[in-house]
């Protein structure tokens, strides 16, 4: 199951009814480096407009590049210690990063995809 593992893995948004894709977003006029931010960013006025943390085609969920990285390390931490034949779907857990809190929902779990749903906490609240 670990095998390429992070080429299985995509993000999505869980700050909608239903889960939305996450996409990497770079050099936007207030942020330079690259992050991943909730889709619907992208179909409404971008990432560099006004948020008011609601779900709507300005979601304000976003997370940066370093924080992607070692929340997906704890997640392969927490799955190397569990018997093979562990069903993680819906399994959650948060992750606390330098300067975001994350929470995170297993989404789908099996040998050819891992769906992982992010809320940032520290952006968007409980």
């Amino acid at each position: 199951m670990l095998i390429n593992i992070w080429n299985k893995i995509t993000v999505y948004c869980l700050n909608h009814e239903e889960p939305v894709p996450m996409v990497i977003m770079s050099n936007t006029k207030l942020i330079k480096t690259p992050f991943y931010t909730c889709s619907t960013t992208i179909e409404g006025e971008g990432v560099d407009a006004k948020f008011d943390g609601n779900a709507g085609l300005n979601c304000a969920n976003r997370m940066n590049l370093d924080d992607y990285q070692n929340m997906v390390l704890k997640f392969i931490n927490m799955i190397e210690k569990e018997p093979p034949t562990t069903n993680f779907e819906n399994f959650s857990f948060y992750y606390k990063g330098a300067r975001q809190k994350l929470y995170v929902q297993v989404l789908k779990f099996n040998d050819k995809e891992i769906r992982l749903g992010v809320k940032n906490i520290t952006i968007l609240g409980k």
